[in-house]
């Protein structure tokens, strides 16, 4: 196991994960349809403070970020084997 504890559990959920907006939430989805997170949001700026909800474009940023979580574990692996490479 890696140094800081996390495993290739990402490895379980085929790639490319994307997201769909629906009515009041993006819910991140692996390839094969199976889903990873939902995140809520809130367009009225009152409800939102009340609700304390994400904009949609604070959501969808996060979003994003989420589905690109595959792509940074396979960087890191490289990372640390270059690092650890006797060369």
């Amino acid at each position: 196991m890696p140094a800081c504890g996390i495993r290739r559990s990402s490895a379980a959920f085929k790639r490319p994960w994307t997201f769909e907006d629906t009515s009041e939430s993006l819910q991140v989805k692996s390839a094969d349809k199976t889903g990873l997170c939902s995140i809520y949001y809130e367009d009225e700026p009152g409800r939102r403070r009340v609700m304390n909800r994400l904009s949609r474009e604070q959501a969808r940023q996060l979003a994003v970020q989420i589905t690109r979580f595959p792509e940074l574990l396979d960087e890191l692996e490289k990372l640390r084997a270059a690092r650890d490479d006797p060369a």
